[in-house]
């Protein structure tokens, strides 16, 4: 059975080829906004940073409506992956992601983000078109009192995944979200909630891996971190709970080799999660643990 499955990842490898890079990519949008003071004439900045496409066909609301809004709301913005629908009768592909508004100082950062990813990947006749702010003084309040009152402010910060390759002045390899992950869950005491389009990683602990290599670009620890962190509660005796909400197929043809690999590579990864629980369950869960 072991080789079996190596033989499978291996094909998905070669044909996946080993030059692919996989990315969930930035969706962000920074602009200008009334300062907060009344009195006060110039603009402050605010950001808008989250999972959702700035695309057509995106645009959905919390009741996903698949029928009623095509004539109004969703009237020449209709998407359907599947095919052979009429965009006059639908239904329409509901989307479940969400987006946030960041002000003050997080705000900036997301700018900063920006600013680095244009300077680093747009052509040398476009890269003096960002908005210096500098000049513009007398317009824009600066960073330093472009802050959120106390009475509705939250503690912020921005983290990325990214490398010198796409973003200027950026060292060898940024791994924050990654860490801060790992940092929420290691202090996390009674449940978690992931709701995520994938789930996969941890190549390192699958069970029966044996590709020398470790080609695969699963490597992260996140559902390593979940699954050891749930060991630890049962290891103390105590309730913990990992819910983990992934659509039965990601978006995409289910018979194409990307997904087919994406698919495998769930499958490990659960696995491989599932047998660490086992584990720790029959060696300090109750006896009737199953």
């Amino acid at each position: 059975h072991t080789h079996g499955t190596n033989t499978k990842i291996s094909w998905l490898n070669s044909k996946m080829g080993h030059g692919k890079i996989f990315t969930h990519h930035q969706k962000t949008v920074s602009m200008d906004a009334p300062s907060l003071d009344s009195t006060d004439k110039r603009r402050r900045v605010i950001s808008f940073v989250g999972g959702l496409d700035l695309t057509n066909g995106r645009y959905d609301t919390p009741e996903h409506p698949l029928f009623d809004t095509l004539k109004t709301v969703h009237s020449g913005d209709f998407r359907q992956q599947l095919g052979g629908f009429d965009s006059r009768f639908g239904p329409r592909q509901p989307w479940h992601d969400c987006h946030a508004m960041v002000e003050g100082r997080a705000a900036r950062d997301v700018v900063k983000n920006f600013e680095q990813r244009w300077r680093k990947q747009a052509s040398s006749s476009n890269r003096s078109r960002l908005f210096d702010f500098s000049r513009h003084v007398h317009d824009v309040l600066p960073k330093e009192i472009d802050l959120v009152p106390r009475y509705r402010a939250w503690h912020v910060q921005m983290f990325r995944s990214i490398d010198h390759n796409s973003a200027e002045g950026v060292g060898t390899l940024e791994r924050d979200i990654a860490r801060a992950y790992c940092y929420q869950i290691r202090r996390a005491q009674r449940f978690i909630y992931v709701e995520n389009q994938y789930f996969m990683g941890s190549s390192k602990w699958w069970e029966g891996f044996t590709d020398s290599t470790n080609n695969i670009p699963c490597k992260h620890r996140v559902p390593y971190e979940l699954a050891m962190r749930i060991v630890s509660k049962i290891r103390t005796g105590q309730r913990f709970t990992v819910y983990i909400c992934i659509p039965l197929y990601p978006e995409g043809d289910p018979q194409s080799v990307a997904m087919q690999a994406v698919l495998c590579w769930q499958s490990r990864t659960l696995q491989m999660m599932y047998s660490k629980v086992a584990e720790a369950l029959a060696r300090w869960g109750p006896a009737d643990a199953h």
